[in-house]
């Protein structure tokens, strides 16, 4: 049950990637490629530590944009 599962849930990401891939991250910029990327959630990303690597890093970089904003304003 276990091993079904995993297989499952690898497929189901696996083709979400491509679907990213495919649909946006050839066509982008990196910048947008990464802000799409990073619009899915972390949570989708949980199997690859770069990844996850990467969407923390968009995410503080958001957040001290955010701050710096609302500081200025």
């Amino acid at each position: 049950m276990a091993c079904s599962r995993t297989k499952s849930g690898f497929v189901e990401w696996r083709h979400v990637y491509r679907s990213i891939n495919s649909e946006v991250l050839a066509n982008t910029s990196s910048s947008e490629a990464g802000l799409y990327v990073y619009s899915y959630g972390r949570e989708l990303y949980t199997c690859s530590d770069a990844v996850l690597r990467a969407w923390d890093g968009v995410h503080n970089s958001l957040v001290a944009v955010e701050k710096e904003r609302l500081r200025i304003s």
